[in-house]
């Protein structure tokens, strides 16, 4: 986990390292630093690191653009917007529904 002070975490170094791997094109490596991601959030019971997370991880999925990743990313960025809904993450509400709209 990334912290600047007690105060505030910036959840597992594993996303921006996957998003970083995502811009470059190295999806496999993207994929590995998702899964550490996510299971390092779920653990914790980060709910708001969780759903940033699996919204990386659906864009990481339409960059790739295999076959099935659409469809996977739209099944992936659909939990995301619940758990937004859930605990009132309005700014995580659009991720979801642009996500979709591709």
């Amino acid at each position: 986990m990334v912290a600047g002070n007690p105060a505030t975490v910036a959840g597992s170094v594993a996303r921006p390292l996957g998003r970083l791997a995502t811009v470059l094109g190295r999806y496999d490596d993207a994929e590995a630093h998702f899964r550490l991601a996510l299971e390092l959030h779920t653990r914790l019971q980060a709910p708001y690191w969780t759903a940033r997370t699996e919204l990386d991880w659906a864009n990481l999925l339409l960059a790739r653009a295999r076959p099935g990743d659409k469809q996977a990313a739209g099944i992936g960025s659909r939990r995301p917007g619940l758990i937004a809904e859930a605990n009132h993450y309005g700014g995580l509400l659009n991720g979801p529904n642009a996500l979709l709209d591709r």
